[in-house]
């Protein structure tokens, strides 16, 4: 991450998913939401309301606080660099049909 950045809502989202090993649709399924939303949500381009983060943060395990405030342990600044680097296997695009 660049010196001065700080993480999004979405960033910190989609780290924590990774790290615990959740594809972005098991997360979604698990929070009752739609897979598209909660990309759309990871990659910015749509805010979360309170309550779906409240279930984001319930379904990781982790205190709203952290998702709201964008707070997360120093070591996932590691994860959130990796990530908007790489392109993950469930962000891959979907084959085309013949």
């Amino acid at each position: 991450m660049a010196p001065n950045t700080l993480p999004t809502n979405g960033a910190v989202i989609r780290a924590l998913r990774v790290a615990f090993g959740l594809t972005r649709e098991e997360l979604a399924a698990a929070a009752q939401i739609r897979d598209s939303h909660l990309g759309n949500i990871e990659h910015g381009r749509r805010d979360a309301s309170v309550p779906v983060l409240r279930l984001i943060a319930d379904r990781l395990h982790v205190p709203l606080d952290a998702v709201v405030r964008c707070q997360l342990p120093k070591n996932f600044a590691d994860v959130i660099d990796r990530l908007t680097t790489e392109r993950l296997p469930d962000e891959a695009p979907e084959p085309v049909a013949a």
